[in-house]
């Protein structure tokens, strides 16, 4: 009797530091998992760091657009460039809620967006039903080339100001995994050009 307790007890303790072991190797598995994804999350942000501080500054040639679907009516970019503007610049190939997310939050900082000039959307790819109205904002397209900017290889939607010196100022990628940045940016160039 006292032999059969003696093994259920043994059975117990074994069944016990299987567990034990199972858990801190599943524990161990999700860490490794976390650590990872920071990881390519970390290499994701340094790659956009490093692809904003690139364009920074440089040069953007006064490029023909269009409004709408209307390709007849072309017109040269910095002739809508009076004052500093804000560009939203995305490719319809672009992830969708990317784009909505960038839009929404202009709208938010922008109250007037629908109306306000300075606020310039510039789009390729686009599904032609949404040109004409987006957000209720009509979206210009390049008639011939697009922005010569690094940035436009990452496929992402992003923002930038543009003035009479004809250069990429504050650019900036809108990402809806850190909302607050994104708010920060928007308030900041609010605050500075509008």
């Amino acid at each position: 009797m006292r032999k059969n307790k003696l093994f259920i007890f043994f059975i117990i303790v074994v069944a016990i530091f299987v567990i034990a072991l199972f858990i801190i190797n599943t524990l161990i598995s999700l860490q490794n998992k976390e650590n990872s994804s920071h990881l390519i999350l970390k290499q994701e942000c340094t790659e956009k760091l490093k692809t904003t501080l690139k364009d920074e500054f440089k040069p953007i040639e006064d490029v023909l657009i269009y409004s709408g679907n209307d390709t007849t009516k072309v017109q040269r970019l910095y002739d809508l460039i009076e004052e500093p503007c804000i560009i939203y610049r995305f490719s319809g190939k672009m992830c969708d809620e990317c784009i909505k997310f960038g839009l929404r939050k202009l709208i938010e900082t922008f109250p007037d967006f629908e109306q306000n000039t300075r606020i310039l959307i510039i789009c390729t790819d686009t599904n032609p039903r949404i040109k004409d109205s987006y957000f209720g904002k009509r979206l210009f397209s390049f008639k011939k080339s697009e922005f010569n900017l690094s940035i436009e290889r990452l496929e992402i939607p992003y923002l930038f100001i543009l003035d009479k010196d004809k250069r990429c100022k504050f650019l900036f990628i809108p990402d809806k995994s850190f909302p607050e940045l994104t708010n920060t940016y928007l308030k900041t160039i609010q605050q500075k050009y509008f």
